[in-house]
């Protein structure tokens, strides 16, 4: 539900603003390269080789994003793909009680940190002008790392997580070939998990992205 929140509000305060630029015709046909940063906010669940689970615990940070991708536009109506890569320091800490590894003790901590995310998508939008609300839709993929530590015991389990994004945002084109733009995703990412002794341990996340960028139209 934030993902929509926010980008109704990025909608609301960008659009009434170029409402007024004159009416200039913008042709949104074309590839991008872009660079942007955001922040991240969401819940990772764990779980060890007992399936003692932790419950929904909280995961932040923040990062850097390079994106490209190619519209086209019939009428008013724009769409196209685009590709992601984010790279930061997404990170958050969660508890096991009564776990082999006493994730709750004072002593000893675990946790998963998301080291890169990215994903693959649809875009559709409706141009007014210069200004593109759009909706976005499609595969998301995500390396992470869980760590459980106690007891003299560590374990690391690292992968790839694969899921689905979906998000909305608006762009705003300033200049022919420069374009802003502010935008809200939401992943879901499933399991990574290893194999420890007879049992397995794992970790899965689920975030929200909210972030601003600026790409150069080609």
């Amino acid at each position: 539900m934030r993902t929509w929140i926010w980008a109704v509000a990025l909608i609301s305060v960008v659009s009434p603003a170029q409402a007024g630029d004159g009416g200039w015709d913008y042709d949104w046909s074309g590839g991008y390269l872009g660079v942007g940063g955001g922040y991240v906010t969401g819940s990772q669940e764990a779980y060890d080789i007992n399936s003692i689970v932790s419950g929904d615990e909280k995961i932040t940070g923040v990062t850097v994003t390079g994106y490209t991708g190619t519209n086209y536009q019939v009428a008013g109506i724009v769409f196209g793909t685009e590709m992601d890569v984010s790279k930061g320091s997404v990170a958050g800490d969660f508890t096991l009680p009564s776990s082999k590894w006493a994730c709750d003790g004072a002593a000893f901590s675990c946790g998963t940190e998301i080291g890169w995310h990215g994903s693959l998508r649809g875009r559709a939008g409706y141009a007014i002008n210069s200004v593109l609300p759009y909706v976005t839709a499609g595969v998301a993929l995500g390396e992470t790392t869980s760590t459980f530590e106690g007891a003299g015991v560590e374990i690391s389990v690292h992968g790839l997580a694969y899921g689905l994004v979906v998000g909305a945002g608006v762009e705003v084109a300033v200049a022919r070939n420069l374009v802003l733009r502010g935008e809200a995703l939401h992943y879901q990412l499933n399991d990574v998990a290893e194999k420890v002794g007879v049992g397995e341990a794992g970790a899965k996340a689920n975030f929200n992205v909210v972030r601003i960028g600026a790409a150069l139209k080609f």
